[in-house]
């Protein structure tokens, strides 16, 4: 799963950016998220030059736990003649991971939508004293000699550090599809007291079946199912998908495999693109290896088959059975053998003498 969130602007935003970019009234302008869709969330029309109204504008355009896009326009024009713009992330300490999360992964899309050569810099602040004209001055500042090759001599502090790794994992969410899938960071999430003690009873044999789901406003993974081995039949997990949200499932799976007893134990995320939002595959996804790494370290699960599924259709018993036993060829290797291209059809001709030599 790729991490585009698909979040593009509604109709009123993409009409306004396409108005401003061409006028000088417009001094600055909030984008937020709303409704899966990137909107225009407050507008500012300049009352003098640029540092005023940066130090008048930027503090009151933006909440203090929610992230958004503020796009700020400077005075002077570019060889198209058209404004240069900033773009600055809002991204308080405090709010949500999952909402910095959203943000992050779609900043690419709009600068995208508002045209990337439009944007000269990019500004990643996460609290008040990033928002001041200093902090700011002294980002731009550093840009430009970076630009001219020039490097200061002092040490990066620690939010400057952050901010490079931030810009560095935008950059990868960015890249080609050509080059390898990049995640997001991962993110970890508490296991409720319901959901590790049904892990550590299916690890014990007490449990057949469990499936977990991710409470987003208390951020903890809970327990939503529970089934003994007398409860779960494996030809009714199609059933037990739900098509309005992501879900892990963790099922212990009994059978023999060529005169061989096995009792698999196979992780499952479903995510059915057609009912799931994008907020909340983008969630799943992140606390998958988190939870991974619980599965294994704290409660001491080794899984047999990792498995992604968006059609809960496929999740039968024999498609099962295929994951965790892979179909070998006589050779052992998996790849289809070589065969030689048939003779040309038709007539073949004269039959040829070859004289062999002396």
């Amino acid at each position: 799963m790729t991490h585009q969130t698909g979040i593009l602007p509604n109709e009123e935003l993409t009409k306004f950016m396409k108005k401003t970019k061409e006028s000088s009234k417009t001094r600055i302008f909030k984008v937020s998220i709303k409704n899966e869709q990137l909107v225009l969330d407050g507008h500012e029309q300049s009352d003098g030059k640029f540092d005023s109204d940066f130090t008048c504008l930027v503090k009151k355009m933006v909440l203090d736990q929610q992230p958004c896009y503020l796009l700020m326009r400077l005075d002077g024009k570019n060889s198209s003649k058209l404004y240069d713009w900033h773009l600055i992330l809002w991204s308080p300490e405090l709010s949500p991971v999952r909402e910095k999360m959203l943000y992050a992964s779609t900043k690419a899309a709009l600068k995208k939508e508002f045209g990337s050569a439009n944007i000269t810099l990019d500004y990643f602040a996460t609290c008040h004293d990033d928002l001041t004209l200093d902090s700011y001055s002294m980002f731009v500042e550093r840009k430009r000699k970076e630009e001219n090759g020039e490097h200061d001599l002092e040490l990066l502090t620690s939010k400057e550090q952050d901010l490079k790794l931030v810009k560095k994992e935008e950059a990868e969410l960015s890249s080609s599809t050509t080059k390898p899938t990049k995640t997001l960071p991962g993110v970890e999430f508490p296991l409720t007291t319901a959901a590790m003690t049904a892990l550590q009873d299916l690890k014990d044999g007490v449990l057949s079946y469990l499936q977990l789901k991710i409470h987003s406003k208390e951020e903890v993974i809970d327990l939503v199912r529970r089934e003994n081995h007398k409860e779960f039949d494996v030809s009714d997990l199609p059933s037990k998908v739900p098509t309005e949200s992501p879900r892990y499932h963790l099922f212990l799976l009994p059978h023999n495999h060529e005169g061989l007893y096995y009792k698999s134990t196979v992780f499952v995320y479903s995510v059915v693109g057609s009912g799931c939002s994008v907020r909340e595959r983008m969630l799943y996804s992140s606390c998958k290896n988190s939870l991974m790494m619980v599965l294994k370290d704290r409660v001491g699960i080794s899984l047999d088959k990792k498995i992604e599924s968006d059609d809960p259709s496929e999740l039968t018993l024999d498609f099962l059975m295929d994951q965790l036993h892979p179909k070998q060829h006589e050779n052992g290797d998996p790849k289809k053998s070589f065969e030689k291209p048939a003779g040309p059809s038709g007539k073949r001709g004269f039959r040829r003498l070859i004289k062999s030599g002396d």
